[in-house]
Parts: structure tokens; sequence; C-alpha cells
């Protein structure tokens, strides 16, 4: 995988987010969170994040996207197959610690592996 540098991992046009939203695949649904995946359309899997201001205050939307896209780069899934779309649904989903949202992820993963 030949990535320019980490933050190209979350950069999208206005075209490319539509086109993503067009080519969803898989949803998941997740106590507070939306998480939505379409194939990859770079020769890595990137990250797109939506947390609204109703969801909470800029430290908290700020800390929960840092862990959203810490875990993405930790458990590398810009190597699958897919491009991701994390949406915080509620306040809810920003009360998720660290260890809950690896849960969640890994969850994930292996469903996803299950059905390939």
């Amino acid at each position: 995988m030949s990535l320019k540098s980490v933050s190209s991992l979350s950069k999208f046009s206005d075209k490319e987010i539509e086109l993503l939203f067009k080519s969803i695949t898989l949803k998941f649904r997740k106590v507070g969170l939306e998480i939505l995946l379409a194939p990859r359309s770079l020769e890595y899997g990137r990250l797109l994040l939506s947390v609204p201001r109703r969801s909470g205050n800029a430290p908290q939307r700020n800390l929960f996207k840092r862990r959203i896209k810490a875990l993405f780069y930790q458990s590398q899934l810009f190597n699958l197959n897919f491009d991701w779309v994390v949406l915080a649904k509620s306040k809810i989903a920003l009360q998720h610690d660290f260890n809950a949202l690896q849960n969640i992820i890994s969850d994930i993963t292996s469903e996803i592996s299950k059905n390939s």
C-alpha cells in the first residue's frame, strides 16, 4: 500500500463522498453509531466520520473522532477492501470509551471476515 500520509486516510472530495454513499454495501448499527461500508475506490481503504453538533460539545466530538481514527489506523482497517463511514447518531455514541469502540470495530471486522 502506498499512502502519501496518514492524513490521506480520511480525505474525500465532495464527488467522492457522493459516490461513496451511492456504493454502500454493508450497514451496521451499534449503540448510537451507524457504520457503513462501501468497496474502496483507491488502493487503500479510507474513513469518513460524521459527528453532528447535537452529539456533544467540541472536545467530546474531537475525542470521539481521534479514537475512531486511532482504531482505524491501529487495526489497519485501511488494508481491508472497504471505505468506512462512521456516523454518530446520538450523544450515546460519544460516551463509548476506547475499549468499547475497539470491541465494536472488532465485531464488525469479524462479521466481515465471516461473510467473505
